[in-house]
């Protein structure tokens, strides 16, 4: 949850690397949509975001409230320190 990443007092040294795709599915059809978060955030943003679960939450409700209530899916995939990628969160909110 990166809590005692961004609360501590010495920073250890990490390289992360976080890889995300959105979508949005509508709960009347069932149709899924890939969302493009360049169109919502800067790539600044969007590099920040992709790497915080707690900012990916918040991005999910902001993508549903944009899309009439659909259920939003993150599929995020996260490398720590050169290791092997591994799911970063549940990919459902």
């Amino acid at each position: 949850n990166e809590y005692g990443h961004l609360y501590s007092w010495r920073m250890k040294l990490r390289e992360k690397e976080c890889n995300a795709t959105v979508r949005a599915e509508n709960r009347q059809t069932g149709a899924l949509q890939t969302i493009i978060p360049g169109h919502h955030l800067s790539f600044r943003d969007w590099s920040k975001i992709k790497t915080r679960p707690d900012m990916m939450v918040q991005f999910a409700h902001f993508i549903s409230a944009r899309t009439n209530g659909s259920k939003v899916y993150i599929d995020a995939y996260c490398q720590l320190n050169y290791r092997p990628p591994q799911q970063y969160i549940k990919p459902q909110y």
